[in-house]
């Protein structure tokens, strides 16, 4: 099923956000356009399966090509990056349980959700954060497994990396300047989510721009064509 979401519904989930917490009103967002989920529920996904909802929003909404202008690291000039995200979205999101063998037994768990990163925010160890979500996302251990080694943290979060084909990318960038070779890290999720945000923060102006022009209600703006209200637009600013 493809996800799509109006203007109204987008505008919706942004304004609610200022009043909740930073990760609600994605969660909100994604159970708007998905008639069989609530936002409680979305909250309760593993992330890889969030984020491929945000992606189903995103290309649904722009298309499939995702583009980005990044600085050289030793020139500082500035070059174009582009990103199929069809390719992406497309890709297996493990949402069964996983395994990683430990010495003649195995731990199963599950991948993280939000909620599992919300309650590891505050170990500012990088390392300790890790093995928190890995002992809260821990379905089952060998019985002579008293606590997670070093090890079998660092099995659990490759394997956790590898199961979600949304998280961070690096993809291979080259300076036309310079001729620099690098890995520029992308995560694809927030980079959406930020797009989410920069049209909702949009859809704001817009319709303060023309209830301002015209004294047209927000309900008669956003019902307007996305083309409609652009031409109005241009007649305002002419």
């Amino acid at each position: 099923m493809s996800l799509a979401i109006s203007d109204h519904d987008l505008l919706d989930a942004w304004t609610a956000s200022r009043d909740g917490e930073s990760g609600e009103w994605l969660d909100d967002l994604v159970a708007r356009a998905d008639p069989d989920a609530r936002r409680e529920d979305v909250a309760g996904w593993s992330l890889a399966r969030r984020s491929g909802a945000l992606l189903e929003l995103r290309i649904s909404r722009w298309g499939e090509e995702l583009e980005g202008v990044v600085a050289c690291p030793r020139c500082e000039g500035e070059l174009e990056l582009s990103l199929d995200l069809a390719e992406v979205a497309g890709e297996q999101r493990q949402e069964t349980d996983l395994e990683v063998a430990v010495g003649d037994g195995c731990l199963r768990f599950r991948l993280p959700t939000r909620l599992d990163l919300d309650a590891v925010l505050s170990v500012s160890e990088p390392g300790e954060a890790r093995r928190a979500l890995a002992e809260r996302c821990l379905l089952a251990a060998p019985q002579d497994l008293t606590r997670l080694t070093d090890g079998a943290v660092a099995a659990i979060s490759e394997r956790m990396g590898q199961a979600d084909a949304t998280g961070a990318l690096d993809l291979a960038a080259s300076c036309p300047e310079c001729g620099h070779e690098w890995d520029e890290p992308l995560d694809v999720a927030d980079f959406v989510a930020g797009e989410i945000a920069s049209a909702a923060r949009g859809l704001a102006a817009e319709v303060h721009a023309l209830a301002t022009a015209y004294g047209w209600s927000e309900e008669e703006i956003l019902t307007l064509p996305a083309a409609r209200r652009r031409m109005y637009l241009e007649l305002v600013d002419a």
